[in-house]
């Protein structure tokens, strides 16, 4: 400032010395013009007065000029350094939150304010909450003092529409000071005391509030104040040029996080309908309760985002839920408590049959009277459970944990109901699938009691050979079972092995009960026995299967056998299996037409048939086996 007084004082001075110097050479000149001399030296000195005057006004106008670029220069650095600086390029690649906390650091860092503090409004008004502050350390160490908790984690309730500061900001930058803000800020009742306190706490004098508008609706409000001093012009020019700035970055960034978070919307409830049809395709393709329900965890804990889950059933006699699947536990006893209807959470859920959200148990439960959860011992703070209602019947409840406090959106809500909804469905499609295995099952048994009832009355004809069809039929099921059978195949054969003789019913008692042998004639009788035994039992499809041995069990290796006379692998093996059981077996037994043979005997004669009366490999593995 100095080098430009003097250098417009020294223009000054030789501009009169020109001007002096001027006038003595008119004045020679026009010596001789007296009668016009006073009235050009009158002029040319008015002249003079008003150049300078010119003059000196050009040069304080220059001075102002200057003093505006100054400080615009000033200003433009200070906020090109928000938006430039590598920390600060938030708003290109960032969120909406780096950016707010990069405004709050340039307006305490740039104009020398005191503190200032940056909230972000709930889209309805209802709350706000502290997503920036500055200095952060100073400012956290006093909530942390006050509190005992992080300053980004305190809630402040947002100004009201209808409220002073807000209708005041809501024109543009309001400021205010010492006595002003105390008052105006005091009689806001929704204003917490904590903020007020910090504020209070930092000495704060003067203070300045704005609201940050995107696309004419408010997004942020910014609070800064000084101590001890007014705000000066060029702050508070800097802090109007910020909330446009700040306006403008943050529509963007606001702009993108939308797409983004539309985007991220988009692929959630993508991942959650496939996550759907997950769990449809295993309830679909397996009755196996246990793994469907795994799934359906493994589902709940990667979409949901959840600590821990689990299921529990309610059993139909005892009425206890007891736990049948769980993940995320860290030890095994809290989830294998089990819970009456109406004790606890889960037995709450299930009685009243409604769906129950917990964002922090730490909090009272004002409707829930006991929790005989330790929730300490795997540090579960929020709890949500959904009752397992399929058919207007309750089989259980879907729990979900988290480890720190969590108020989930609709769409999260949404997803648990309808994968609840869906484990209800599976569950009482496994039950289902249960009874009809047990009435499967009990039909099995029926009809197998009725088929021993047969065997059993056989036997009760004839005293010589009692006990033979057990005998036999245990026999060949341990052939067969060697042989390589299947489960389902053994217990086909295993029927049919006690029906070899049903046929039988049809031989007259007096053919059948002769104690000497018998002649041609009652032997075509008795041959035909075997095919009386498919002529009962085909008609019944449930015993088709067990035909093998009843209808083919005379037949001969050599093709010597009856009713057909088979012969070689044209026999079924079933029937081959049981031909050299039933001799052997009949060789040991007396009759009434003759005595019991000794082992070494039988043995002899099983040897000397294979090949011809019994298939060759069916008596190799029958000699080896221990009996």
């Amino acid at each position: 400032m100095k080098k430009v007084k003097i250098s417009h004082l020294f223009f000054t001075v030789l501009f009169l010395l020109f001007l002096a110097g001027f006038q003595d050479k008119i004045t020679r000149v026009t010596a001789g013009l007296e009668a016009y001399q006073n009235y050009f030296y009158q002029g040319v000195l008015l002249f003079s007065l008003i150049a300078l005057v010119i003059l000196l006004y050009s040069i304080r106008a220059l001075r102002r000029l200057l003093n505006e670029l100054r400080r615009e220069m000033s200003l433009s650095m200070l906020l090109s350094r928000l938006v430039g600086h590598p920390s600060a390029g938030v708003f290109r690649s960032g969120s909406s939150k780096d950016l707010l906390q990069n405004i709050s650091d340039s307006v305490v860092q740039s104009i020398g304010l005191s503190v200032a503090f940056i909230f972000r409004f709930h889209p309805d008004f209802r709350n706000t909450r502290i997503v920036a502050c500055s200095p952060r350390a100073t400012v956290a160490s006093i909530i942390s003092a006050m509190t005992g908790e992080n300053i980004l984690h305190i809630p402040v309730i947002a100004f009201q529409p209808d409220s002073r500061p807000f209708q005041v900001a809501m024109e543009g930058g309001a400021y205010f000071g010492p006595e002003e803000w105390q008052e105006l800020f005091s009689e806001e009742k929704n204003v917490q005391e904590s903020l007020l306190a910090i504020v209070r706490k930092l000495n704060v004098q003067n203070m300045y509030f704005s609201i940050f508008f995107s696309d004419k609706t408010p997004v942020a409000a910014i609070l800064c104040g000084t101590i001890r001093r007014e705000f000066t012009p060029h702050q508070l020019l800097f802090l109007e040029r910020l909330k446009q700035l700040s306006e403008m970055l943050l529509e963007g960034v606001l702009r993108r996080e939308v797409q983004e978070s539309y985007m991220e919307k988009l692929t959630e409830e993508k991942n959650r309908l496939n996550a759907l049809h997950t769990i449809d395709l295993a309830i679909a393709g397996s009755m196996d309760l246990k793994l469907i329900l795994e799934i359906l965890l493994d589902q709940v804990i990667n979409q949901l985002k959840v600590d821990a889950a689990d299921v529990r059933l309610l059993n139909p006699i005892s009425h206890m839920l007891e736990f049948a699947s769980g993940k995320g536990f860290r030890t095994k006893d809290f989830p294998s408590i089990a819970l009456r209807l109406g004790d606890g959470l889960a037995g709450k859920v299930a009685l009243e049959r409604r769906f129950i959200a917990i964002p922090d148990c730490r909090l009272p439960m004002p409707d829930v009277e006991t929790n005989p959860y330790p929730m300490h011992s795997e540090s579960f703070v929020a709890y949500f459970a959904v009752p397992l209602i399929a058919k207007g019947e309750t089989h259980g409840v879907l729990e979900v944990f988290q480890r720190k406090p969590f108020t989930p959106p609709p769409e999260w809500l949404n997803f648990l109901e309808s994968v609840g909804t869906l484990a209800a469905v599976a569950i009482d499609n496994a039950r289902l699938w249960a009874k009809l295995l047990q009435s499967l099952d009990d039909l099995r048994n029926s009809y197998d009691d009725t088929l021993e009832g047969w065997v059993r009355l056989l036997d009760m004809r004839d005293k010589e050979t009692e006990y033979h069809t057990q005998r036999v039929t245990e026999m060949t099921v341990r052939i067969a079972r060697a042989m390589g059978y299947s489960t389902e195949e053994i217990e086909h054969i295993r029927r049919g092995a006690l029906l070899h003789d049903i046929g039988k019913i049809a031989i007259p008692d007096a053919i059948l009960f002769k104690p000497g042998s018998l002649n041609g004639e009652e032997w075509e009788i008795v041959k035909k026995h075997p095919v009386y035994a498919y002529e009962v039992l085909y008609p019944v499809s449930f015993l088709r299967p067990a035909l093998d041995i009843p209808y083919c069990h005379h037949e001969r290796w050599d093709g010597s056998g009856y009713p057909r006379g088979l012969k070689g692998e044209e026999i079924p093996l079933p029937a081959r299996i049981f031909a050299v059981v039933d001799v052997w077996d009949a060789l040991l037994s007396d009759r009434p037409y003759r005595k019991a043979m000794s082992l070494t005997q039988t043995l002899q004669l099983i040897r000397e048939n294979s090949g011809k009366h019994f298939d060759p490999k069916v008596v190799e593995i029958f000699l080896k086996t221990e009996w």
